[in-house]
């Protein structure tokens, strides 16, 4: 992941400040100040990182940088990827994954739509698939039938999404 990939998903909510305290100091101690932006200065006040400069840095960056662009889903479908592979190598439970999906989902739906040419909701086509995976997900115990099954569903969707971001 990249310096503002990892800006993305802070500036969406999907890291938390401490992994963007870590790059803000790396980024500062591997860099000499005549070649960072004063933006980056401004960022930290009184310890916490403000939304705005991020925003106003990216768009620097990214002419077209809005939060329901392309360059935003391609983010979050490597993100989604790194959730899929950690899943398994048995990192994630199925309700672990189905919850980091919960929030990638609700950014095209609630927090950053983006309306198509017919007047709806864009809804991603890498992501279906994995909605039906995890809807009827719940604090339970799984058999290995349905084991198996999610840990398909995981695979066929890595490989649309693998696929998507290749057209992207």
């Amino acid at each position: 992941m990249n310096e503002n990939d990892k800006l993305v998903l802070f500036l969406l909510g999907f890291i938390p400040k401490s992994d963007l305290s870590d790059w803000f100091d790396e980024y500062i101690a591997n860099h000499e100040v005549d070649e960072i932006s004063v933006d980056f200065f401004e960022w930290h006040v009184n310890g916490e990182y403000g939304f705005y400069p991020i925003r106003d840095y990216l768009k620097s960056q990214y002419a077209d940088f809005s939060e329901n662009s392309v360059y935003v889903e391609t983010i979050l479908a490597r993100y989604l990827l790194s959730f899929i592979q950690k899943y398994m190598e048995n990192d994630l439970s199925e309700c672990e994954f189905c919850y980091q999906f919960a929030k990638i989902e609700a950014h095209f739906l609630n927090h950053y739509p983006k309306i198509t040419e017919k007047n709806v909701i864009y809804y991603p086509d890498w992501l279906k698939g994995l909605y039906d995976a995890c809807d009827w997900c719940a604090e339970k115990d799984w058999h290995a039938d349905e084991k198996a099954d999610f840990r398909h569903d995981l695979w066929l969707a890595q490989k649309s999404i693998e696929t998507w971001l290749q057209t992207a």
